[in-house]
């Protein structure tokens, strides 16, 4: 009976995740090409000092956007996995929690290099700006975010009904659609006070 529940928990190859919405491949689709983003993101200029770019590998970012892009992968082939349909929840929710790590990251950045306070060497005024690297991070953090939440979503639905009729219990998206809400306030949170707390100068 065990192994009849995991193999229909999976759905027919071809559909999967069955009743998904048409929006659904797009968005998986749009969340890889963000994680695309979020790497190439952690290898360009971050700041900008006097039209001078300063770039260097960004090693928070660059792990989260690869793990992210390898994660998508592996639930776009989820059914060829002999993993049971309802673990590719976690997974999901787990991207979206990266998107909104790699924007906090972003974010806290850009906000510590426009606070620099500007210096005159020898008559030059020394001004620095975020750099083009930075903010596609924080664009493609956040367009990684919300379309992981699609996805999310759309598994859930699917694991969801696919689940037999007389289980009972709380249900399993749920407890992962919370928890990602809590990782993600929590790691706002931790920025925000970094932010404040830590003045650029490293």
């Amino acid at each position: 009976m065990g192994e009849h529940s995991a193999s229909s928990a999976k759905g027919p190859s071809s559909t999967w995740p069955p009743n998904a919405e048409p929006y659904y491949r797009p968005a998986l689709f749009a969340t890889i090409g963000a994680s695309v983003g979020v790497i190439v993101g952690s290898f360009t200029p971050w700041m900008t000092v006097n039209a001078f770019d300063f770039s260097h590998s960004r090693t928070a970012t660059l792990i989260l956007g690869a793990l992210s892009g390898l994660a998508l992968v592996t639930v776009m082939f989820w059914q060829r996995t002999p993993l049971d349909s309802r673990w590719a929840v976690p997974v999901a929710w787990g991207i979206a929690v990266a998107g909104v790590a790699g924007l906090t990251d972003a974010v806290v950045n850009i906000f510590r290099i426009m606070t620099i306070p500007k210096e005159n060497n020898f008559g030059v005024p020394a001004g620095s700006s975020a750099g083009w690297g930075l903010w596609l991070v924080a664009f493609s953090s956040a367009v990684m975010g919300v379309t992981a939440v699609v996805v999310a979503m759309q598994i859930a639905k699917s694991v969801e009904l696919l689940r037999p009729s007389g289980e009972s219990g709380t249900s399993w998206p749920g407890r992962w659609r919370w928890a990602a809400i809590i990782a993600s306030a929590l790691i706002a949170i931790a920025g925000v006070v970094y932010a404040w707390t830590r003045p650029l100068g490293r």
